[in-house]
């Protein structure tokens, strides 16, 4: 793969995870009180969980963005994709939509859906992709343009597809006793 691309993918994937991490470690009991409402782990593992799982994903989202250390942050930020898009399954196939995912902490609420899952699988498939091998083409001025402008249109479309997937309305509680 051209290294512009690799240096796009890669970028943009760090950028989303660190802000996602941030997010989620400036209220750690809004993101506690969001895994536990998963009903998945057990209570004692939830605040270990909920400590630790951005942490990870902030020291990930640090990884990805250099070629060393791209292996393995990428394999952590799959795995916590993995997680993630496990327990919004389970939940949604629970019927319990009203349930708020956790992702983005206060600054964007999202109840789950399968959006949710959508975008976790084009998250994966970034990751994905800034984990493959570049070619050892030199990184020309020029082509620092490109990641620039390729990562910036990146981002917004993420972000784009964010609100959209935050503004669809609440649902009903479909829960059944």
């Amino acid at each position: 793969m051209d290294p512009v691309l690799t240096w796009i993918f890669s970028a943009d994937a760090a950028a989303i995870f660190a802000l996602s991490a941030i997010l989620k470690l400036r209220d750690l009991d809004l993101f506690e009180t969001a895994v536990r409402d998963y009903w998945i782990l057990p209570s004692w593992a939830v605040k270990p969980f909920s400590r630790c799982a951005p942490v990870m994903e902030l020291a990930a989202a640090a990884g990805i963005a250099f070629p060393w250390s791209r292996g393995w942050a990428g394999a952590v930020l799959l795995g916590l994709l993995c997680v993630f898009s496990a327990a919004i399954a389970i939940n949604l196939l629970r019927g319990r939509r009203e349930l708020e995912c956790g992702c983005c902490g206060a600054a964007m609420r999202q109840h789950l859906s399968g959006l949710l899952l959508w975008r976790n699988g084009g998250l994966a498939l970034l990751v994905g992709l800034a984990m493959g091998p570049a070619n050892a083409r030199p990184v020309g001025a020029f082509d620092l343009f490109i990641i620039m402008a390729g990562g910036a249109s990146l981002m917004l479309l993420y972000a784009s597809a964010n609100y959209l997937i935050a503004a669809t309305p609440a649902p009903m509680n479909t829960q059944k006793g």
